[in-house]
């Protein structure tokens, strides 16, 4: 699973630098705590994680993405970032996206733009339209 924190430029220009760190920290620690501790998380890029979800299938990720997704909202206000500030995420599984590493990450990334760019064409809609299969591809 790839995660993008949305409109992170915009906390940065709006909030500062130093905000957005601290911001990215905490996005960081509320992963530890809501995620399991034989899931792995990674920062993949300045406002990406990569997050492995070993044993789970791709409903319960899902699931998972959508309660994230709530908390994320939930942290951006208690923050005081951005109303535009949340995540957007793209999943893969193995063996149902043809498995390879490579070929895993490039699906989850492809799913991460397809649903931030269903996103913003539906004025951000709640999880029930945005975790739909038709977005999510699987």
């Amino acid at each position: 699973m790839l995660i993008d924190l949305d409109d992170f430029k915009t906390v940065n220009d709006t909030c500062g630098h130093q905000f957005g760190d601290s911001l990215l920290i905490h996005c960081a620690e509320l992963l530890r705590h809501e995620l399991r501790q034989t899931d792995v998380i990674c920062r993949y890029g300045g406002d990406e994680f990569a997050v492995l979800l070993p044993e789970t299938t791709r409903e319960d990720a899902s699931a998972m993405m959508c309660r994230l997704s709530h908390e994320f909202g939930k942290l951006g206000t208690a923050e005081g970032a951005p109303a535009a500030f949340g995540m957007s995420f793209g999943l893969s599984a193995h063996p149902e996206d043809d498995g390879t590493v490579a070929r895993l990450v490039k699906v989850a990334d492809e799913r991460l733009l397809l649903y931030k760019r269903e996103k913003k064409r539906t004025a951000r809609p709640g999880p029930t339209e945005i975790y739909s299969h038709r977005v999510v591809g699987w």
